[in-house]
């Protein structure tokens, strides 16, 4: 049975592929070329260069990264696969009892999700797990399960972190000097879509303290200890959302886009104390959370979507390797770029425009008619606009 508590810079780069030399002597036309190419990606310092007059034949980015330098390089790029990720987890993360980069974790929203995917890879590298979520039976099935995996104990501990004496609990066990935790996975979040405001100010407040207030508690809780130890990994799972002006989600967007800043401050500030901090900003994950917040599923592309074990490994290796910011993904690494790089008024007008049409019926009909707005100003909210009371802690992000 899993110990239950009553309820109450590494920063992203980019791998490249060293060139292979060429036989024969380059043309004049060639290396003048070759020399344009080299001043323009100059500052990429992991750029290899082959002898004294090297001839740049392709050069293969396997990760596409916004923070490249300041300057645009033509790529070729290929789209990631589960395998990669496969390979990563095991170049990074050994096998075997006691063999992990970490011995013990702490999960939150580890009942579904991304959140227990993360749980299940970390139990089958044989890591102690303390897992928390709201659903106490469900979170008890998950921690039955994971015991037999992984031959360690799982504790459990059922809690709703928007509420104080929940979240109080699960900072005491963070803090405590006994079995402490090396791996925090701040992974618990959840939103709505609507026009804003899309609820009560509680709810919209409610919203804020899940995805942002329990994230900067949680882990003030966990870092005096890890200094101490001079080791020790945040991962933080944050939203694609909170790289771009989210229309929709406004309240969700801007609370994943503090979780960013957040965490790449605090990376570096403790980074001499050997402790590391990465953010992971997923997009469409299926996990049922785009459903019920909105979407109309069908009309998401294929293409746009990824598994939760596939971010869960993502994450996991972006974590062991120490990465800063990481978005998995090609087509959400490209519209990372593209919202780096755009005017923020284009960049704005185009998410709403494309949130809008993968609207369901029901949310499009009332994103379209802010009339209702009037209405919930004199206190009338129609119940289907309002912001769940319990806020979903699976990570799905739009």
């Amino acid at each position: 049975m899993p110990i239950e508590q009553p309820l109450g810079d590494a920063s992203l780069g980019s791998d490249i592929v060293h060139p292979r030399s060429l036989d024969a002597e380059p043309s004049e036309g060639v290396r003048r070329g070759v020399h344009q190419k080299h001043a323009a990606v100059g500052r990429m310092k992991s750029l290899p260069f082959l002898g004294p007059d090297p001839v740049l034949t392709q050069v293969t980015i396997r990760s596409l990264s916004y923070k490249v330098s300041d300057c645009l390089v033509t790529t070729w790029i290929p789209a990631p696969s589960k395998a990669n990720a496969e390979a990563t987890m095991r170049r990074t993360t050994p096998r075997g009892p006691g063999s992990s980069r970490w011995s013990r974790a702490l999960v939150t929203g580890a009942s579904s999700g991304i959140g227990e995917a993360i749980a299940r890879r970390l139990a089958a590298d044989h890591v102690e797990l303390v897992l928390v979520a709201r659903r106490r039976e469900r979170l008890r099935e998950v921690g039955e399960e994971l015991q037999r995996v992984s031959g360690r104990p799982v504790e459990v501990i059922a809690a709703d972190l928007t509420e104080d004496a929940d979240l109080l609990r699960v900072e005491a066990r963070l803090s405590s000097s006994e079995r402490p935790v090396d791996l925090l996975v701040n992974n618990a979040g959840g939103g709505h879509l609507s026009l804003f405001p899309g609820g009560t100010p509680e709810e919209e407040t409610r919203s804020i303290r899940l995805n942002a207030t329990a994230v900067v508690r949680l882990t003030a809780a966990v870092l005096p200890g890890m200094r101490e130890r001079r080791s020790g990994t945040i991962l933080n799972v944050s939203s694609g959302s909170g790289l771009q002006p989210s229309a929709y989600a406004a309240v969700y967007g801007a609370s994943k886009a503090f979780v960013n800043s957040f965490s790449e401050a605090i990376r570096e500030e403790n980074r001499k104390y050997g402790v590391s901090v990465t953010v992971v900003c997923p997009g469409f994950t299926r996990t049922g959370l785009p459903a019920r917040t909105g979407f109309d599923v069908s009309k998401v592309p294929r293409f746009l979507w990824m598994t939760a074990d596939d971010v869960a490994a993502h994450a996991l290796a972006a974590a062991a390797r120490g990465r800063g910011l990481s978005v998995p993904g090609f087509p959400n690494k490209l519209g990372a770029a593209v919202a780096k790089h755009a005017p923020r008024r284009l960049v704005a007008s185009f998410v709403a425009r494309g949130t809008r049409g993968m609207l369901n019926e029901d949310r499009e009909r009332e994103v379209s008619a802010p009339e209702d707005r009037g209405r919930r100003n004199h206190g009338t909210t129609s119940p289907s606009r309002r912001i769940p009371s319990r806020i979903s802690s699976s990570e799905s992000e739009p």
